[in-house]
């Protein structure tokens, strides 16, 4: 249990609340301290492409594919890509919010990953 409370005190992608106006202007390491809040509390399963542009802005790349560049599984045909920076001291080299959406345009998962 105390272990647990560590890992949930020291993750940098679990710091604030998420706010559009602060995302819009932030570099990518303070946008990865809201990632967290943006999975769990904000995006939700069946968001349109365009609600979710609306509230983040344009992707910073958009894949394609079963798999990134790290390896990583991407679980529909696009996932929208949002860096958050450089996260080596957490295990991420290069941290992301992936953002998988289907063939009709709607979010089936979010999350925050990296290589």
């Amino acid at each position: 249990m105390l272990a647990y409370a560590i890992i949930i005190w020291v993750d940098p992608f679990n710091d604030r609340q998420f706010s559009t106006r602060d995302w819009a202007v932030a570099e990518p390491e303070e946008r990865a301290r809201v990632a967290s809040d943006l999975t769990d509390r904000v995006l939700e399963r069946g968001m349109s492409i365009d609600a979710i542009k609306n509230l983040l802005g344009p992707p910073d790349s958009t894949l394609t594919g079963d798999i990134d560049a790290g390896g990583n599984k991407l679980h529909s045909n696009q996932t929208l890509s949002y860096y958050l920076g450089s996260w080596s001291g957490f295990g991420y080299d290069d941290a992301f919010l992936y953002l998988h959406v289907d063939r009709s345009g709607t979010l089936v998962k979010s999350q925050v990953t990296g290589y």
